[in-house]
């Protein structure tokens, strides 16, 4: 199975939540992600505070991509399963989704603002938040890959 998540940039939840994906599911499997607005980004391939954690969660050789990936009717074609991190990336892929049968879900995954990830005065405000969210992606992550029976992992398994 390709489970796809989508979120709005790609340079954070849906790169969260695909690395920890392809951490838990097992050989034969994959998690890619791609963002509604990802050729809108100015800031680089992948937030810092999302580097940080997979980093610190050792994830990074479970990431897909080593940048963000624009969404697009191919991208979502590509797949079996489709998450979208929140309302707002559903509702701005809906030009992209129309007439694709694949299976979906949107999931209510918040977001961290921008000027929270360019404020050099709440560092450690905004690594909370992030933490705050990726136990949030972990916890859907960890169900979704259960319930659909995918469980298992490649090369070395985070705890």
């Amino acid at each position: 199975m390709n489970i796809h998540f989508v979120c709005e940039g790609n340079t954070y939840r849906s790169r969260l939540a695909e690395a920890y994906g392809n951490s838990k599911i097992s050989k034969g499997h994959t998690a890619t992600s791609s963002g509604v607005r990802a050729a809108e980004n100015v800031n680089g391939p992948i937030s810092w505070v999302a580097a940080f954690l997979l980093k610190k969660n050792f994830l990074i050789p479970f990431m897909a991509n080593g940048s963000w990936v624009q969404t697009s009717r191919e991208v979502l074609e590509r797949n079996d399963h489709i998450i979208f991190m929140s309302r707002p990336s559903f509702e701005f892929a809906k030009e992209y989704f129309e007439g694709v049968n694949i299976p979906y879900e949107v999931w209510d995954i918040a977001d961290i603002e921008q000027s929270a990830l360019e404020d050099d005065e709440n560092i450690l405000a905004t690594i909370k938040i992030a933490k705050g969210t990726f136990a949030a992606i972990r916890e859907r992550v960890d169900r979704f890959v259960k319930e659909k029976g995918l469980e298992g992992c490649s090369g070395v398994c985070p705890s």
